[in-house]
């Protein structure tokens, strides 16, 4: 027996008593996983896809009921009806979609943490150079006032697009530079 086919994910999240407002090709609605007044939650039945603006959780219908009710990976697959015996196939592209989830939650991991490093350094260091009353002070802190420029550079970077952010994250693992 092979794997029967996803139920729909709309239908599912609705049975499971969120309200979804359909606005164009997507379903949006509050998040279940965190409390808001506006909705963030969006659902996309084409894609049969979820995510939350908000907290940023997402994934597909097994990801939702997994959350949702707090099982693992084979009781969400019980509880929505599917078969268990999975193909090889199927398989692999879930052991695939678990490495990119852990992939992309590292690299978040990563920008917070370098965009929160350059950012203290640079407030502290422009504290200690405003704070300079002698030459020779100020002579301590020119490697800052030099290396300012890139400072600024890589948290404008930080700000940017997805693929700005991954450029300078290569360029990081090149370089052997970790945080």
């Amino acid at each position: 027996m092979g794997i029967k086919i996803k139920p729909d994910i709309v239908e599912i999240i609705l049975s499971e008593g969120i309200d979804l407002r359909e606005r164009g090709r997507q379903f949006w609605g509050l998040c279940p996983f965190h409390a808001e007044k506006t909705p963030s939650f969006t659902v996309n039945r084409d894609k049969g896809v979820w995510y939350c603006f908000g907290c940023g959780e997402g994934g597909e219908v097994i990801d939702f009921i997994m959350k949702l009710k707090d099982f693992g990976f084979k009781d969400a697959i019980a509880y929505l009806g599917l078969s268990h015996k999975l193909s090889s196939k199927h398989r692999k592209e879930l052991e695939e979609q678990k490495i990119r989830k852990k992939l992309i939650k590292r690299f978040k991991q990563w920008q917070e943490c370098l965009y929160n490093f350059l950012s203290d350094i640079y407030r502290e260091t422009e504290k200690a150079l405003l704070s300079c009353q002698t030459i020779k002070q100020v002579e301590e802190f020119a490697w800052w006032y030099h290396s300012r420029p890139i400072v600024e550079y890589w948290l404008e970077l930080l700000n940017g697009d997805e693929d700005q952010k991954l450029e300078l994250y290569r360029e990081f693992r090149r370089r052997g530079i970790g945080l």
